[in-house]
């Protein structure tokens, strides 16, 4: 009976993963670059599988290769929710895709003195890793209003993404490590060992990831999503400006007339793009004038259109809800009594008596 190699299961549910990503809404390029990481995460893992399961000595030296691929790919796809317009993911791939070009041609000296030349790659390796675990870790710090292509429930999303990222990146770091010691201190003796409780982590992480993404979209409809970082304030310490002021009159103007926080798809970059000015002074100006982030701006609108139909309508709090731009009850209940000081359904009935 031909035995599947652990690896090639690996390999099989990061594909599915990735094309399931890449059918998803999510904004691009972030969309392309998380399907390119996962997609080189299965091919990372077929080579490890063609390696140990059946020898092929010539999937040693391409992994390297795609390993340094996927570093700068899965950061690139969460930056890129902090940028408007975002760059392209082919242009970004070409700027920081040059490190994988260096271990190519250490891979190419490895023919003639492998002994060097991958010392050289794994030494490399080590100081990339740890690069893109820092710069992911800026993003983790960088709070909602950063995230201007992202929804609130997007934003939380990214941040899971953000943390299993920094936790996958800093596995591999410290196995890198110890696989290195052991050629260098005792002869690879334990590196075979290394590899193997590599591979059975992430299959286990791989398979706990794919049930865990399904229940957390599935959970959308019923979990608050959205505050977690709402006391975050870029700049809301300094007295606002002149272009603060004109600039918050300005959205202030938008959002009554147009109504758009009754999206629940809204996003900072969208409210830029309307008011052609750049996002950050549209957060700058929120978090200076109003003391809060954009998401707790944003919701303040929506409660207050709820005010009114809750006063003025018999229709179900659930319809009115969404009707205001909120997707999910928890977040509605939670952000009314934090603006109003009592629940929804209790506002109605001190308005609305009988009803």
């Amino acid at each position: 009976m031909l035995q599947l190699p652990l690896a090639f299961v690996i390999a099989l549910i990061a594909t599915f993963i990735g094309a399931a990503v890449s059918v998803s809404r999510m904004p691009s390029p972030t969309r392309a670059l998380l399907t390119a990481f996962f997609l080189m995460l299965a091919m990372m893992f077929i080579l490890v599988g063609l390696r140990d399961g059946y020898g092929v000595e010539l999937a040693r030296f391409v992994q390297p290769v795609i390993a340094m691929l996927i570093q700068p790919t899965l950061y690139l796809a969460f930056n890129t929710l902090t940028e408007d317009p975002p760059t392209s993911a082919g242009k970004l791939l070409f700027r920081h895709g040059w490190p994988a070009l260096f271990v190519a041609i250490f891979i190419g000296l490895a023919f003639m003195r492998p002994d060097v030349s991958l010392i050289l790659v794994d030494i490399f390796i080590f100081p990339s890793l740890a690069f893109y675990i820092v710069r992911m870790f800026s993003l983790l710090r960088a709070g909602p209003d950063k995230f201007i292509r992202v929804t609130s429930q997007g934003y939380k999303l990214s941040i899971v993404g953000i943390i299993a990222g920094i936790g996958l990146f800093g596995f591999i770091l410290v196995l890198e490590v110890a696989i290195f010691i052991s050629r260098r201190l005792f002869s690879g003796g334990y590196s075979e060992l290394f590899v193997q409780i590599s591979i059975i982590s992430i299959a286990v992480a791989m398979i706990l990831f794919a049930f865990a993404a399904a229940l957390y979209i599935a959970r959308l409809a019923t979990f608050d999503v959205g505050q977690k970082n709402a006391s975050f304030i870029v700049g809301g310490g300094a007295h606002p400006s002149k272009k603060d002021n004109e600039t918050i009159n300005a959205l202030d103007e938008l959002l009554a007339e147009r109504q758009l926080y009754r999206d629940s798809g809204i996003t900072l970059a969208r409210i830029a793009r309307r008011l052609g000015q750049p996002a950050r002074q549209i957060s700058l100006a929120v978090n200076r004038c109003r003391q809060e982030n954009f998401s707790r701006y944003i919701n303040g609108y929506r409660v207050r259109y709820a005010q009114e139909s809750l006063k003025t309508t018999d229709a179900p709090i659930t319809e009115l809800m969404l009707e205001a731009g909120f997707s999910t009850k928890s977040n509605f209940n939670s952000e009314f009594s934090r603006v109003v000081g009592m629940t929804p359904s209790r506002y109605r009935s001190k308005h609305r008596p009988g009803h």
